[in-house]
């Protein structure tokens, strides 16, 4: 910077690149040296400037699930957790299934834990396991709910875990007998 005779305040720009990333706050350090001869700056001659982060922080969601449950064994019912958009900050929220006209135990198996995002992460899965049978019945439910979350806010955060019946109900058969 040039000073003009009696000039005693200068100002300058400092381009800012704009994102969509969610992340903190940032800060840049700023200092004056090599000054002209006869211009004395202050010993702190620096300054702190704060780039305050304007984007919204992602949404997650959880994907509805239907499949056949096997007729023995264990089938894994995959729920898909997901962020609407990359973020610059770890996000996380925690799963529990509850049980609808499904019976956790002889149905399905109860799970709970949380679900992390590293920065940059956009999709994670939820693993059910459903208990496989051979007794005709209707098909039932169970849900995946979300809560707790951090870093991201709330789109869907409850799936629906259908456990399709792919059992055969058995045949009926009569036969008339003579007179």
């Amino acid at each position: 910077f040039l000073f003009g005779n009696g000039e005693v305040v200068k100002s300058f720009d400092i381009p800012i690149n704009n994102d969509t990333l969610d992340e903190l706050d940032e800060t840049v350090n700023i200092t004056l040296s090599n000054q002209s001869p006869g211009v004395f700056l202050t010993p702190n001659a620096s300054a702190v400037m704060t780039i305050i982060d304007n984007d919204a922080p992602p949404v997650i969601s959880i994907e509805d699930v239907s499949h056949e449950e096997g007729n023995l064994g264990t089938n894994q019912f995959s729920f898909r957790v997901s962020l609407s958009t990359a973020s610059g900050l770890p996000a996380s929220v925690d799963y529990i299934t509850t049980q609808g006209t499904a019976t956790a135990s002889s149905d399905y198996a109860t799970v709970g834990g949380t679900v992390n995002f590293a920065p940059g992460e956009t999709l994670k899965n939820v693993l059910v396991t459903v208990i496989g049978d051979l007794t005709p019945e209707l098909n039932e439910t169970f849900t995946v709910d979300l809560s707790n979350n951090v870093n991201a806010t709330f789109g869907d955060n409850q799936a629906l875990g259908t456990i399709v019946d792919d059992d055969n109900p058995g045949k009926f058969s009569f036969a008339f007998a003579p007179y």
